[in-house]
């Protein structure tokens, strides 16, 4: 007799997989900041031009995402993520041979078409191999990888560029990524494929361009000015087409994001939280190297210790917060 799931025991090894892939494609997110500052010195980058180096990531993570459950049902979980890792790895490389800062920005553009598929890829392989009454243990593992990267990131970062060099905080990945190739092509699992799906072509076109105006309004409105018509203009088509992609989804028979899920208060209410987090993290990671160093005059080193205690206080509380998760369900 097959055991129940709650029985099964958990799968560590392809959890070690996932653990790895999601910390180098959220860990690159923020160990570029404290070298942002030696970047622009090398490459006589502007302000303007040097942030391209994370919203081009960015707003590439936020626009292959939705696409992500399409091609792991189409193409196989295992298959898509091996190809993920391996763009994400191969971008990498390019990154540490870059010879100006366009080619710093296409080679990052490449890293974040292979992150953006292999983090939630890689929760959907969680929930794929953990019992549910286990999950909440596993996903605070996993949230260390997630959450205490972009913490992580400018301390690590910041050793790098002060004592070797900046490139090495991309080359690192190329070995980890290598070595992980090889592990999950042994330890996981293809998933069936699933043929005769319709894919949702105005969910993605209205998605990308309506992500892109918003993202590219946003990272350009202090430089041209919100009232400007190029702003304005920007906001009005991110406008129309998200609604467009809202209206979409709502109707469509196999949308690419099914947002009836915000049905769910608590879902809602998490999703909230959770975008709240995020903006208080990410924003805070890019600005305060920046005020940092190029302000207060602090080195690279010093300020990834100055941010490193946040990344110890979110390694500890994960795992603690899955612990009470497990025992005490939600709503009970």
């Amino acid at each position: 007799m097959r055991p129940s799931q709650d029985d099964q025991k958990i799968q560590w090894s392809v959890i070690s997989v996932i653990l790895i892939g999601t910390f180098m494609a959220v860990l690159n997110g923020s160990i570029v900041n404290v070298a942002l500052p030696k970047i622009m010195a090398i490459f006589n980058a502007t302000s303007d031009s040097i942030q391209w180096v994370l919203t081009c990531y960015l707003m590439t993570l936020g626009v292959v995402m939705p696409v992500t459950g399409f091609m792991a049902d189409r193409f196989g979980y295992k298959r898509m993520y091996f190809i993920a890792l391996a763009l994400f790895t191969a971008g990498s490389a390019i990154c540490g041979l870059a010879w100006s800062i366009n080619s710093l920005i296409a080679a990052r553009i490449i890293q974040a078409i292979g992150g953006g598929i292999m983090t939630p890829l890689g929760m959907a392989f969680v929930y794929r191999v953990v019992p549910r009454n286990k999950i909440g243990l596993v996903m605070g593992v996993w949230g260390i990888a997630a959450m205490a990267a972009p913490a992580i990131g400018p301390t690590l970062g910041g050793y790098l560029v002060e004592y070797v060099s900046w490139r090495l905080i991309f080359y690192v990945n190329v070995p980890i990524g290598i070595i992980n190739l090889v592990l999950s092509s042994i330890l996981l699992s293809e998933t069936e494929s699933i043929k005769g799906k319709h894919f949702d072509f105005t969910g993605l076109i209205s998605s990308i361009i309506g992500l892109f105006c918003l993202l590219l309004a946003l990272s350009q409105g202090s430089k041209h000015g919100w009232g400007s018509p190029y702003i304005v203009s920007l906001f009005a088509v991110a406008a129309t087409a998200l609604s467009i992609f809202v209206y979409n989804e709502l109707t469509h028979p196999e949308p690419l994001l099914e947002l009836r899920l915000f049905k769910d208060f608590q879902f809602t209410v998490s999703t909230l939280i959770g975008i709240t987090l995020n903006i208080g993290m990410f924003g805070g990671m890019f600005l305060f190297p920046l005020l940092l160093q190029s302000v207060l005059g602090q080195s690279a080193m010093k300020t990834g210790l100055i941010v490193f205690p946040s990344a110890i206080a979110t390694a500890v509380m994960m795992p603690i917060s899955g612990r009470i998760f497990d025992r005490y369900a939600p709503g009970e």
